[in-house]
């Protein structure tokens, strides 16, 4: 069964999924509420049945060649990674009425990358989320968020959902910062790097 369902019909699919001795594979987020992600998760494992979350993000082609350029070790091991997320949709719909809907629908996509491109998994992260006077969202379309990566590594994240003007791609705008340059990604086309020249001031 693939679930492409609204966050708040996921449980209900998903039980009936598992009930008919079905895979799953589901949008995300997992649930509607932490709850219901339990509920799920013990479904899964109660039926035997696989149960996947789709993140697409980390195959995105420019995403894969940062990661490819971090392991090659030409600016050193990361130290830390930023992204910025500035759009302005309007949806309509359920999105608008969602709660948390900037971190549940779409910055977990930034989140995925940013562990996928340094290969590290959060031992804790601090944020925090506001609603704009100028906002269309019920609630959470805005938000900053810091991520301890583990290793030394830190991610920081800034977004909206509401934010006009000087738009960032869907894909957010990156800086990476490693111990003999950095790398930056406009979320387009535009990738490129810096490294620190070897015995004197300066870069190449």
């Amino acid at each position: 069964v693939f679930d492409v369902v609204v966050p708040a019909a996921r449980r209900e699919v998903a039980l009936s999924a598992f009930a008919h001795h079905c895979h799953l594979l589901t949008e995300k987020p997992l649930a509607d509420s932490p709850e219901n992600a339990r509920v799920i998760i013990a479904a899964a494992r109660q039926a035997g049945r696989v149960h996947a979350v789709v993140q697409n993000r980390r195959y995105v082609a420019n995403v894969r060649r940062i990661r490819r350029f971090l392991d090659s070790g030409a600016i050193g091991k990361p130290t830390s990674i930023h992204a910025d997320f500035f759009i302005a949709p309007h949806f309509g719909g359920f999105r608008e009425e969602m709660d948390h809907v900037l971190l549940l629908d779409m910055a977990i996509h930034t989140f995925d990358a940013a562990r996928y491109m340094v290969a590290g998994e959060p031992a804790n992260v601090y944020c925090q989320e506001w609603e704009p006077a100028s906002s269309w969202y019920r609630q959470g379309s805005s938000a900053s968020a810091v991520f301890d990566l583990g290793g030394g590594k830190v991610f920081t994240y800034a977004g909206s959902w509401c934010a006009d003007g000087f738009r960032t791609s869907w894909e957010g705008s990156w800086r990476v910062v490693a111990e003999r340059g950095s790398l930056l990604w406009d979320g387009h086309d535009g990738l490129k790097a810096e490294v620190v020249a070897s015995g004197r001031d300066g870069i190449i």
